[in-house]
């Protein structure tokens, strides 16, 4: 017999964090709900910056008006 080593090519596993991430890409319901969270988040950073009132002011003329 020859002394021929066959050598396997060496497999590289995928991280905990590749591993979720593969899981969690192939869940539609999973990414819509990543896509709309991050959206939410979006517009509560910069959906203050878009308003034309701040939140602090105070208008002493629309204080106890009716609906």
């Amino acid at each position: 017999m020859t002394d021929i080593a066959a050598t396997a090519p060496a497999v590289v596993g995928r991280s905990l964090w590749g591993d979720a991430w593969a899981r969690l890409k192939a869940n539609r319901a999973a990414m819509f709900s990543l896509y709309y969270l991050a959206f939410i988040a979006v517009i509560s950073v910069f959906g203050p910056s878009l308003l034309p009132h701040r939140y602090t002011t105070i208008y002493a003329d629309h204080v106890r008006t009716p609906p």
